[in-house]
């Protein structure tokens, strides 16, 4: 039995942060977003409880016990865009991929999973999708006014790393890495339309499409925005 549940907007308004798996993340201070709306992508969960939000997209994180086994114990909403992993637990809710839609999905139980056309060949489709372009697709769905990506690089580290942890074992290639930067172009459209503002804190992030600010910067910054309660 699938534990299917609309997403509304419990965080309208708000400034909600995105945790990543890129490399840029090693050994990164999280302090400052102890008390802030939070999502984290697959193992960004362990982090802390400060995590409210965990947003896992593929089976293959959740066949891994080291996975599988700590996020039993998350106390946050668990989302899982695996119908076969959701069908084994039903503490996680499952939240479909829409690979209909190019842009945003909208109906509260889909994210985006779409397929951007080649920036080579405009008749061919990249096949797959991303699970940070997802977790932007929640954070709006959820109310977000602002969303501040965290570890959305897009390129592999200095040891050829893609992560801040090294659990994933299905590592992308360089091709890869290009072909998921280019799937947020659509639903950055969008949430421009709407008036979404989206910060991206690593100012190397190879993410053409949204504004790039340094973390600290943009932090300095927040704590000094009038706050409405």
């Amino acid at each position: 039995m699938l534990n299917r549940q609309l997403v509304t907007p419990l965080w309208k308004g708000e400034t909600v942060f995105i945790i990543g798996g890129g490399s840029s993340l090693k050994n990164f201070d999280y302090s400052p977003l102890k008390g802030e709306k939070v999502i984290g992508t697959n193992r960004a969960f362990i982090l802390g409880d400060w995590v409210q939000v965990c947003l896992m997209g593929d089976l293959d994180f959740w066949k891994e016990e080291v996975n599988r086994k700590p996020l039993r114990n998350f106390k946050g909403m668990k989302f899982c865009m695996s119908k076969q992993a959701c069908m084994t637990d039903p503490s996680l809710i499952y939240i479909r991929k829409n690979s209909d839609v190019e842009g945003l999905a909208y109906d509260g139980f889909s994210l985006c999973w779409h397929s951007p056309k080649s920036p080579l060949n405009p008749n061919e489709w990249l096949a797959g999708g991303n699970t940070g372009v997802a977790a932007v697709n929640l954070a709006y769905l959820l109310g977000a006014k602002r969303i501040v990506l965290l570890g959305f690089d897009m390129y592999k580290g200095l040891e050829g790393e893609n992560n801040w942890h090294n659990v994933h074992k299905n590592l992308p290639s360089d091709e890869k890495l290009f072909r998921q930067a280019l799937r947020f172009k659509v639903p950055a459209q969008e949430l421009s339309e709407r008036g979404i503002k989206v910060i991206n804190t690593n100012p190397l992030s190879k993410i053409p499409y949204f504004k790039k600010v340094d973390f600290s910067a943009f932090m300095e910054w927040y704590r000094k925005e009038p706050k409405c309660k």
